[in-house]
């Protein structure tokens, strides 16, 4: 494990501690997030949640009844803050796992994995690791940042993060966090006012998240030492070099990307 990814495994431990609620807001977020998948899609399915984190989308794909949910992660504080979320759940297990070499031999019905493929060393070599655990004519789907649509961020924002903000301590990221978290809630508010400016649909996106939700956004960006920014082109030449039927890529607040296909 490279020193870069090491910490950024780290740093998500440490986020998952620091913000482990469930707000109401995330289950209509993670409907829109999946969509055109929908709630009685993971009914009876052995589903894997690749990169689960806290655990939050692991606890509603549970909830929509699937057979089981494996929610896995590689890093211990996002493990820990997880089984504390989802350790009602029967069908849930809570498993320390790479993606960049998974701990299975079992084959899923379904792989989601979402905010998780972008900040790996090697996303195209994450997902034919995820491609590989799929049963025949199972389903796999992604999200990543988009590099389209992004220039603010790719260009500007990215190298502050990558050469400031991802080495300073952890408490300090929080800190720092805490003032742009207010900054993007005061944002979202005039967004509603102010739609000729880019990132309308993002910030419309998030407008009715708590306060805490996007403190944790913010910390979410500028903490992780390895992120990468994905076109298009890249995420369907994934879908079908690995040979997918009913592939669909598609823009996810026309600043990210979202792929879905069947194996």
């Amino acid at each position: 494990m490279s020193s870069i990814f090491k910490k950024t495994v780290e740093s998500f431990g440490y986020e998952w501690q620091k913000f482990p609620i469930l707000y109401p807001v995330y289950e209509s977020e993670f409907l829109e997030w999946i969509k055109p998948i929908k709630q009685d899609f993971f009914k009876d399915k052995l589903v894997l949640d690749a990169g689960c984190g806290g655990g939050r989308h692991s606890y509603f794909a549970a909830k929509y009844g699937t057979k089981k949910v494996i929610a896995m992660d590689i890093s211990k504080g996002a493990i820990k803050a997880a089984y504390k979320l989802l350790k009602n759940f029967k069908n849930v297990n809570v498993i320390c796992g790479n993606i960049c070499n998974p701990p299975f031999k079992q084959k899923f019905d379904f792989i989601y994995s979402i905010g998780v493929l972008h900040h790996l060393p090697d996303p195209e070599k994450g997902f034919k690791n995820l491609v590989k655990l799929l049963k025949p004519n199972a389903t796999i789907f992604i999200w990543v940042y988009g590099k389209e649509n992004n220039f603010v961020f790719v260009n500007m924002i990215d190298p502050i993060r990558r050469y400031l903000t991802s080495r300073l301590p952890p408490n300090i990221q929080y800190i720092i966090s805490f003032f742009l978290g207010g900054l993007l809630h005061l944002t979202t508010k005039i967004y509603n006012i102010l739609k000729f400016l880019p990132y309308r649909d993002y910030f419309l996106s998030i407008s009715s998240h708590p306060f805490k939700f996007k403190h944790l956004t913010s910390f979410d960006f500028i903490s992780a030492p390895s992120v990468k920014f994905v076109r298009k082109n890249e995420i369907r030449k994934w879908f079908d070099d690995a040979n997918f039927k009913n592939i669909s890529i598609l823009w996810r607040n026309r600043n990210s990307w979202k792929g879905i296909g069947t194996k």
